[in-house]
């Protein structure tokens, strides 16, 4: 099969328009082209959502105010967080009255009093090493917490499923 360059992100944004649409292949097939064109790639410079803009006085005079330790980093992912808006907006929950929150929106930093050695760390085989990161921290030059092995030992399960494998013979028929 031939590659179109075409990325799976593209195809997956047209599918999605195309599903969204409700437009049988068939009826898209008679369509005009351009018209088609239009429903999967809508023209440039459209609003996409209804989300204001953040006031910039504001996060201006965060950022200025002395002695203050706010970054613009720090600001975006407060507006991305929290919006004040008169309406309700996609993806945003109501908090308090026209304030709406994001809680799919990624903490600035995270903190955490669960930390494993790099030395410990290394040591671990798979499955270990990889669950490892949900519940623990890896630093440098110092000891692992207390009763971490029994932590990550407590959370894996060894479970037979019933699959064996056989060998076949890529030259005999199923």
């Amino acid at each position: 099969m031939d590659r179109y360059k075409i990325g799976s992100g593209t195809l997956s944004l047209i599918m999605e328009r195309y599903h969204a649409g409700g437009i049988p292949i068939e009826e898209l097939q008679m369509m005009p082209p351009k018209e088609v064109e239009l429903l999967f790639y809508p023209q440039k410079n459209i609003k996409k959502k209804d989300i204001p803009l953040p006031d910039f006085q504001y996060y201006y005079d965060r950022i200025h105010t002395p002695n203050s330790r706010v970054n613009i980093s720090y600001c975006w992912l407060d507006y991305k967080e929290h919006i004040v808006s008169q309406e309700n907006i996609l993806g945003y929950k109501e908090i308090a009255e026209n304030i709406y929150e994001n809680s799919e929106v990624y903490p600035v930093a995270y903190v955490t009093s669960q930390y494993l050695s790099e030395e410990d760390y290394n040591t671990l085989e798979f499955p270990y090493n990889q669950t490892a990161f949900l519940d623990f921290a890896v630093v440098k030059n110092r000891s692992s917490c207390a009763g971490w092995k029994e932590q990550l030992q407590s959370k894996i399960q060894e479970v037979d499923i019933g699959f064996q494998y056989k060998e076949i013979d890529s030259r005999q028929s199923v």
